[in-house]
């Protein structure tokens, strides 16, 4: 896939985890059942919030989380898309910086126990109980010579890698060089993006 298209697919995918996250937290702060704004009308919020997350190595799931947790009595979607957000992000985030490298041991661990008990990688890694990340069964699968896990998990890896500039420091040892040649292909056609 060319990085330009690469670049839209992150995009589109880090967008709906915006919008997922949203609609989710929404409901919650308003106890109703449901949120759904038109994409029409709101879907260069999801996209532009999607591209300010990428631009400055936010988990998109994170930087929606923060927001409610101290806008109150919610964050307004045109809110998502500014600076202030960012700025809010970065003002609460540390308590989420050690979490990163405490998530990748606690999935290693777990792996490396179902194989010591004599279960296949692949199938420890695809096991849906333990709900393993997608960059971590990208790293594992590289790392295993698993190559048709690497390749179903590799775009998934790669918007989950571009999300965080803590992933880049927990799995450095693990990611080959030509992901992160892609990452930084991604990275610089997204910078490229202009917000709406």
């Amino acid at each position: 896939m060319p990085p330009h298209d690469l670049s839209n697919s992150v995009i589109s995918r880090a967008a709906q985890s915006v919008k997922n996250m949203y609609r989710l937290l929404r409901c919650r702060a308003q106890r109703v059942s449901d949120y759904n704004p038109p994409d029409h009308k709101y879907g260069k919020y999801w996209r532009n919030a999607a591209i300010l997350c990428i631009q400055h190595r936010i988990n998109p799931l994170e930087f929606v989380e923060i927001q409610f947790q101290y806008v109150r009595p919610y964050p307004e979607l045109t809110q998502l898309a500014s600076s202030g957000a960012v700025e809010r992000y970065r003002r609460y985030a540390n308590d989420y910086a050690a979490t990163f490298l405490s998530e990748f041991n606690i999935q290693l661990q777990t792996f490396e126990r179902m194989v010591a008990l004599g279960m296949e990688p692949k199938l420890a890694l695809l096991d849906e109980e333990q709900q393993f990340d997608p960059l971590f069964i990208y790293a594992v699968a590289v790392a295993a010579s698993l190559g048709d896990l690497v390749e179903v998990y590799e775009e998934r890896a790669l918007a989950r890698y571009l999300t965080s500039v803590h992933y880049a420091q927990v799995y450095r040892d693990t990611i080959p060089d030509k992901f992160k040649q892609k990452a930084k292909e991604v990275w610089e056609g997204v910078n490229a993006q202009r917000l709406d």
